[in-house]
């Protein structure tokens, strides 16, 4: 209950300062958890996939603050699970990096892409120019960091892929072997991870076991 709690608590900190919900027909139940209101309007036409200011649809807020049911209505009245806000980030990853383990399944169950990685437009400094390219984690990336086997292990059956190196270079078994759940390393090895594989630092997951000299 105790964990729960935080992560609720946290997760209500991150919301306020990424700076809230926008007063939107459907954003702000989303942010209350008011999922009657969100059935309501839906049926009236409210549209799904509406984004605020920041390119945050009613989704992305259910799963920042962990309101299943929400996300649950969300998604059977259309909303777009892979929508990526200004950040690049999906409803996935959003769960997954402030903790909302189920809200991250309930995602993956109804049909999130779970390949998908932070990915962002940064526009040049003087304004000319095409914009560059930022591609970060992906979920199970993200997940590993975590230390999350069971989610870890959902993703994988969902088509993740064990050796994705996206963003820094780490290796999802490198993140692994550093959150320190054995647990998950098996269920990724198992799955065909690579330990001989480098990250960006050309380090592998296999040099980590390798026995110290004297």
């Amino acid at each position: 209950m105790q964990a729960r709690q935080a992560v609720a608590v946290a997760a209500v900190l991150t919301c306020a300062l990424i700076g809230g919900c926008a007063p939107g027909p459907l954003h702000q139940p989303a942010c209350n958890g008011d999922f009657i209101t969100i059935e309501r309007r839906l049926a009236r036409g409210a549209d799904p996939d509406a984004v605020d200011e920041h390119g945050r649809t009613a989704l992305h807020y259910a799963a920042m603050l962990g309101h299943l049911h929400t996300a649950s209505v969300l998604l059977s009245g259309g909303a777009d699970p892979d929508t990526r806000d200004s950040n690049g980030r999906t409803p996935l990853l959003i769960a997954i990096s402030t903790g909302q383990h189920d809200l991250a399944e309930l995602l993956v169950v109804r049909g999130a892409d779970v390949t998908l990685p932070l990915r962002r437009e940064i526009a040049a400094p003087d304004g000319s120019g095409p914009p560059t390219i930022e591609v970060g984690e992906t979920p199970l990336q993200r997940t590993c960091e975590r230390g999350d086997d069971v989610l870890a292990r959902l993703l994988l059956e969902a088509g993740a892929d064990v050796n994705a190196s996206a963003g820094d270079g780490d290796t999802p078994l490198a993140l692994a072997m550093d959150s320190g759940n054995t647990e998950l390393v098996r269920v990724l090895l198992e799955a065909g991870a690579l330990a001989s594989r480098p990250d960006a630092r050309g380090e592998t997951a296999a040099s980590d076991v390798q026995p110290k000299g004297d």
